[in-house]
């Protein structure tokens, strides 16, 4: 009966309704708790993967593919210590749950407005969140792609603190062209850290077997243009990924930012800084994407 009840929606719904309670403690508590933890004795990364609803789409397809196509950069991976939750509305006709990755129903809103943090309070809370015990939470939206390495060095470093991408490429999807942001590159346009434009770049260490309170610097986020900072606020010193982690697609037709004319500035980055075909080929054929 006990099981039954952890599943349940009303369980489900009351964990999500205690981290809206939780958002109102402060770094100074959860610091004195978790900041000085040891690092997991069995480390893995959780990907929590937040999907629009079909309603809000201009192309249910395209919604689709690009999850797909995120999933397969999950699948690639090099270390098999990883599990993915899907939160959305609408569950995709392709998608196959497995022992590593799962879909969420999002029960809490009709879908009609954005609804992107709600979903991921609502997989932090999860039952299924919590069956991880400690874990490094990547928030990673659901159009990106990452690198195959990059979980078996979070597992390998296993840093106790967390992760960040200052390297990373964009993808304009629409017209084929790439381009790259490297602090360390020759070129001036080229050296604004890569987690300042993309949201999927950062990893959290989180003490789920210690209680929900572990996820409050996921539940206090407020930008990826300030997870650093906003990290080291809870005592966590976040490092960065040695390799460029991520490909940020771009102008598929249906990416948050275009849908607020935000893309533009980016977009133009990609043309003026872009990189040659043969240096295309090869990112997209090393990140699996040599067939989209």
């Amino acid at each position: 009966m006990l099981a039954q009840l952890r599943q349940s929606v009303v369980w489900r719904t009351f964990r999500y309704a205690w981290c809206q309670v939780l958002k109102l403690a402060s770094a100074d508590g959860w610091r004195a708790k978790f900041a000085d933890l040891p690092p997991p004795q069995q480390p893995m990364v959780l990907f929590i993967i937040p999907l629009i609803a079909k309603q809000k789409t201009k192309n249910w397809e395209t919604v689709c593919d690009n999850l797909a196509m995120t999933l397969r950069s999950l699948d690639a991976q090099t270390s098999g210590e990883w599990k993915a939750i899907v939160c959305g509305q609408d569950r995709p006709a392709f998608f196959e749950e497995t022992d590593q990755t799962m879909f969420l129903p999002f029960p809490v809103g009709s879908g009609k407005s954005y609804d992107k943090r709600k979903k991921l309070e609502y997989m932090l809370s999860s039952p299924e969140a919590a069956s991880c015990k400690d874990a490094y939470v990547f928030l990673l939206d659901a159009d990106d792609v990452l690198a195959a390495e990059l979980v078996a060095y979070v597992v390998t470093d296993n840093n106790g603190h967390g992760y960040y991408m200052d390297k990373g490429y964009l993808w304009d999807a629409s017209e084929d062209r790439m381009s790259f942001l490297d602090p360390d590159d020759t070129i001036e346009a080229r050296r604004v850290p890569f987690y300042k434009l993309c949201g999927s770049s950062a990893l959290i260490r989180v003490a789920f077997a210690k209680g929900l309170r572990s996820t409050l610097p996921l539940l206090k986020r407020t930008s990826h243009t300030k997870v650093v900072e906003e990290a080291a606020g809870f005592g966590l010193s976040l490092a960065p990924l040695p390799m460029f982690g991520c490909v940020y697609t771009l102008a598929h037709g249906e990416n948050m930012q275009e849908r607020r004319n935000n893309l533009g500035g980016k977009l133009k980055f990609v043309r003026n800084a872009g990189l040659p075909a043969d240096a295309l080929m090869k990112i997209k054929t090393d990140f699996g994407l040599s067939q989209q």
